[in-house]
């Protein structure tokens, strides 16, 4: 090893001889530094010299880990590490991709990969659930967004890089991760063994009509596809005679911009803004704008979110919401509202790095504060945000929206909290049990059916004989909502997937509140003292 001072002197002169080294001995990992470098030019760098200063100080503090450090120092891990801490300085959001975590991207990009299903967030040094993916492991055992992973095969999460999380969580279709999960309410982090498996991300479910005319259909995810699924969808519920639509959007996390330009233009006018993005660099700023007239720019919408609702569900929400062409219902969403942009290298890495910010059409910031590790305890905001933040954000027809990051629904609906007994049953599939092991007894099964007192009784019978551990003292006060499951599952079996899941939407509060509203959404629309301060109700 060359001496320190003699390294950082061959810097000075011409910078050749530490590039090489580098590109020797890491196999070209320098590339990375030096996009991230020209990628994050702030004032300090505008000078050569005082890039240079910078440079040196990087190559001097390199060769003095590598020269003293008491154990030996693999090059490549302290270049990465040095990246993702240059990042981490920046906000929650920009991350280095390493070989496995691009690779892993490109097959998320590509429509399915092995992991747990969940998509998430790392806010204030937590790792927070966002959403479980439907139908996925975590689905099924009953992860929910809010809850923060603290730790993965008996590792703190704490300070956990997006990279980190991908690495740790994704892996082989049927090989199993631990993890502790804390949630809200429950004393003691709640362990789970979870296994592996195929994340299909087929986002746009359901689509059928509930109450003869209104049209349900939701999206868990924003991809590629979506925006021509959703639209298939609709002209196939018109057929059918939809009059008006319930678009859910909870527990989608987010995905691609130009899915969520699609969606929202099926539903706005010609011309309409749907969402800004403001920079610092000059082509960071934009205006997405519908190019033609959505073809149901005239269908009444309702759309339902919750704290699981991100990035590009805030962007399609907001758009409606501020051009007055629907209802939010549901509670505040997560508040993700930054445009984050991946540069690749020829080394199969890349840097993915926050370049803007997203704003709905009246001017609101999606992005909820959070903190930077390693330079404030301070909640950052948004230099971006409008200066004259008393001036209320106001709709196409003059009503006042909530800015206070992510979308405040026009009317606050809490679905209730399950049990611990409830969450149990579902995890491990209970109610389908008894439907594919016990439901020939109640045979023929049709629209009409009931799940009687009888049929209750019998399915906590069955839940004793199969010795599960549950809490039977309790378990009567959620007999509504188990006469509901095993109707679901009924359903589910000896009818069709879909009449089960009718079942199961029209019994969410959400739902029913929506079809309540649709009578009275002209009253919400108007710029009036009940649509300007809104609506609360808590199931």
């Amino acid at each position: 090893m060359l001496p320190v001072m003699k390294r950082v002197n061959d810097i000075n002169n011409l910078k050749v001889h530490r590039i090489s080294w580098l590109m020797g001995t890491v196999s070209g990992i320098v590339v990375a530094l030096a996009i991230l470098m020209s990628f994050y030019a702030v004032k300090a760098f505008d000078s050569t010299k005082e890039a240079d200063e910078s440079l040196k100080l990087l190559a001097y503090s390199m060769d003095m880990i590598q020269s003293y450090s008491y154990k030996p120092i693999d090059e490549k891990d302290l270049v990465y590490s040095g990246i993702q801490g240059m990042l981490r300085t920046l906000d929650p959001y920009s991350q280095f991709l390493d070989e496995d975590t691009f690779r892993y991207m490109q097959e998320q990009q590509a429509g399915s990969f092995y992991g747990i299903g969940i998509s998430f967030d790392i806010r204030n040094g937590q790792l927070i659930v966002v959403a479980p993916i439907e139908d996925s492991p975590s689905w099924k055992l009953g992860i929910k967004p809010g809850d923060v992973i603290v730790e993965i095969e008996g590792q703190s999460t704490a300070g956990i890089t997006t990279s980190e999380v991908l690495n740790r969580l994704r892996g082989e279709k049927g090989s199993t991760v631990n993890i502790k999960i804390k949630r809200l309410g429950v004393s003691e982090p709640i362990p789970f063994t979870i296994t592996r498996d195929k994340i299909a991300l087929n986002s746009v479910r359901d689509g059928f009509l509930l109450e003869g005319d209104t049209g349900y259909v939701r999206i868990t995810e924003f991809s590629s596809t979506t925006g021509e699924s959703l639209n298939n969808m609709l002209d196939d519920l018109k057929k059918k005679h939809m009059k008006r639509l319930i678009l859910d959007l909870r527990f989608n996390g987010g995905g691609l911009l130009s899915a969520a330009e699609e969606v929202s233009a099926l539903f706005l006018h010609k011309g309409d803004l749907i969402v800004s993005t403001r920079g610092r660099r000059p082509e960071s700023k934009m205006e997405i704008k519908t190019k033609k007239e959505g073809p149901y720019s005239d269908l009444p919408i309702i759309i339902i979110v919750n704290e699981g609702s991100a990035s590009s569900s805030e962007i399609v929400a907001g758009a409606i919401q501020d051009h007055d062409r629907g209802l939010i219902v549901g509670t505040p969403t997560h508040g993700k509202g930054l445009v984050g942009s991946q540069y690749t290298t020829k080394l199969s890495t890349a840097v993915q790095i926050t370049t803007a910010q997203y704003f709905t059409p009246s001017g609101r910031f999606i992005q909820k504060p959070y903190n930077i590790p390693h330079r404030s305890s301070e909640s950052v905001k948004s230099s971006l945000m409008t200066e004259h933040t008393d001036v209320p954000f106001l709709t196409d027809s003059g009503r006042e929206v909530l800015s206070e990051g992510g979308i405040t629904p026009d009317v606050i609906v809490e679905e209730p909290v399950i049990s611990e007994n409830l969450l149990r049953l579902e995890s491990m599939s209970k109610f389908f049990d008894f439907a594919v092991n016990e439901g020939n007894k109640y045979k023929p099964i049709t629209e009409d059916f009931v799940v009687t007192t009888e049929i209750y009784n019998q399915f906590i019978e069955y839940l004793k004989k199969s010795e599960i551990d549950i809490d039977f003292e309790t378990l009567e006060q959620d007999k509504e909502y188990i006469e509901n499951a095993i109707k679901r599952e009924l359903f589910s079996v000896y009818i069709s997937s879909e009449a089960g899941e009718k079942i199961k939407v029209n019994h969410l509060q959400t739902v029913q509140r929506s079809l309540e509203l649709f009578d009275s959404m002209n009253t919400y629309l108007k710029p009036s003292e009940l649509a300007k301060h809104g609506e609360s109700d808590k199931s």
